[in-house]
């Protein structure tokens, strides 16, 4: 009896994601401190990582973002206008100055989650010809 072919595994996109919240705060700051060591410090990440994961945001956009100085940073051009844009990406869900949209409205925590557990067909992406765990 032959075996049933297996759905096609789904592997995860290699495109850069250079807008991970994570580096946008991160960006953010190191604009603010103007320091890499003291933004790593408020920001409790090791200064080589913090330090890495801002060269590779740089080198996804393809820009200088910050001009690196003896005694710290200062934003280029292109870093002062895209400061804007990361400040208002990385800002939390939930945020008070974020909108007066939600005036009037309750407001409820988000919880977003994102298990590693292999789906029915043993691949951790799911399985798109398996049913839905209930």
């Amino acid at each position: 009896m032959p075996e049933e072919p297996r759905p096609p595994r789904v592997v995860p996109s290699e495109a850069p994601t250079p807008f991970t919240p994570s580096r946008l705060r991160y960006f953010v700051t190191v604009a603010e401190e103007g320091q890499f060591t003291l933004a790593a410090e408020r920001l409790h990440v090791a200064q080589p990582a913090l330090s890495k994961a801002i060269a590779r945001l740089e080198s996804d956009l393809g820009v200088k973002l910050l001009k690196r100085h003896a005694r710290g940073v200062t934003l280029t051009a292109a870093g002062e206008a895209f400061l804007p844009k990361a400040q208002v990406g990385h800002r939390p869900l939930g945020d008070e100055d974020s909108s007066d949209a939600t005036e009037g409205h309750e407001r409820h925590p988000l919880i977003l989650g994102m298990g590693r557990r292999p789906g029915p067909c043993g691949h951790i992406s799911g399985c798109a010809d398996s049913p839905a765990p209930r």
